[in-house]
């Protein structure tokens, strides 16, 4: 729920007897080699040579035995580089926004343990976000200008092996997640929970490769890799974290309404060159959020919390030899009542359409 991607960086790792740790120092933005293009489309000045996006992150897991891991973790996100503003301010359009690059100091704690116990397995994490975005500019637009944030975020699961009594690997499961959504837009606090960068897609309780949700979806607020509602709020479209490919368009907003997901699925591997496996993701947004029309921009609707819907993904992986995999997956989201409120404020016209995903893989490591 806190941090997945591949920016470059430095870190350290090592163990001391029963204790592993690594720290880390990454480079998420370096705006000293922004070129024009690259400033149009995020539509912010770079001008301020300290004006990066830098992660000092950090984690130390102590192993109790061989059933039971605990792991402690912290990430101090310090982001000068994205404007204030939503999707359609970003694209330029009439959106809410300032274009101006607020100060935003974004801390990550929490911890989360893995335990056995016979045949099931337990997983549990928390972690709470705190920090301050200040000079967002939003003062302009009746709005505070400096902003406490404060958001959590809670998780867990519990599966079961059932290969005594079946005679191979089934392992159904069941999990749930909380992150805390904003609901006042005339507060200073931010209290929607984003990520570093939100990475639930790579979960291994839930996640999973060519999903609907987490492909980036317009229509469901997420961006590429997360679950989380990032590019919806309401009102205030401040950048508390988020993938930084995106930062600057919309996404990371830390007036999100939050999400609530419970998940049921199995695993099931008959052979160990066979591996299929399918979740039925349930979500829920936890907050109210104001929804522009794409046609009619002066026009925002309020959309109340509620069912989202329900996504079903299933993934079959076949090892062809220990470097060779074909998988292949099929992804379909049932909308909720929330979506089709969505649709409707969006077009103008509601929608409960299903929507569907195949895909194959071929993959081949050298």
């Amino acid at each position: 729920m806190v941090y997945a991607d591949d920016n470059p960086g430095f870190w350290l790792d090592g163990a001391a007897g029963a204790f592993t740790y690594s720290i880390g120092y990454f480079k998420l933005a370096d705006t000293n080699f922004q070129s024009g293009l690259s400033q149009a489309i995020t539509n912010a000045d770079f001008s301020d040579a300290d004006s990066d996006r830098d992660l000092f992150a950090g984690w130390v897991q102590y192993k109790i035995n061989d059933n039971h891991k605990v792991k402690f973790f912290y990430g101090f996100d310090r982001i000068r580089s994205v404007p204030t503003g939503d999707l359609l301010y970003a694209l330029k359009g009439p959106g809410i926004g300032t274009g101006k690059q607020a100060d935003i100091d974004s801390h990550h704690l929490g911890g989360y343990y893995t335990g056995k116990f016979g045949a099931f397995e337990l997983f549990l994490e928390g972690v709470y976000q705190f920090g301050s975005a200040d000079n967002t500019g939003l003062s302009a637009l009746g709005k505070a200008e400096d902003y406490d944030i404060s958001a959590y975020a809670l998780a867990a699961d519990l599966a079961v092996d059932l290969k005594d009594w079946v005679g191979f690997s089934v392992k159904p499961h069941v999990g749930v997640m909380y992150t805390s959504g904003d609901d006042d837009p005339n507060d200073d606090e931010l209290n929607g929970y984003n990520g570093i960068e939100n990475g639930e897609r790579f979960s291994s309780y839930w996640g999973g490769e060519n999903t609907i949700i987490a492909d980036t979806n317009l229509v469901l607020g997420t961006v590429l890799y997360g679950y989380l509602p990032e590019l919806y709020g309401n009102g205030t479209p401040v950048f508390t974290g988020g993938l930084q490919n995106f930062a600057g368009k919309g996404n990371g907003r830390g007036d999100n309404p939050g999400l609530t997901m419970l998940s049921l699925g199995v695993t099931i591997t008959p052979k160990r060159f066979i591996i299929y496996r399918t979740n039925v993701n349930n979500f829920w947004w936890n907050e109210d959020i104001l929804v522009q029309n794409f046609v009619n921009p002066a026009i925002f609707t309020k959309v109340e919390s509620g069912f989202v819907g329900t996504e079903w993904d299933n993934e079959l992986t076949v090892a062809l030899h220990k470097n060779m995999f074909i998988k292949g997956e099929a992804s379909f989201f049932f909308p909720g009542e929330v979506i089709e409120d969505v649709t409707e404020a969006i077009s103008g016209k509601k929608s409960d359409d299903t929507a569907s995903r195949l895909a194959a893989e071929l993959i081949w490591k050298f």
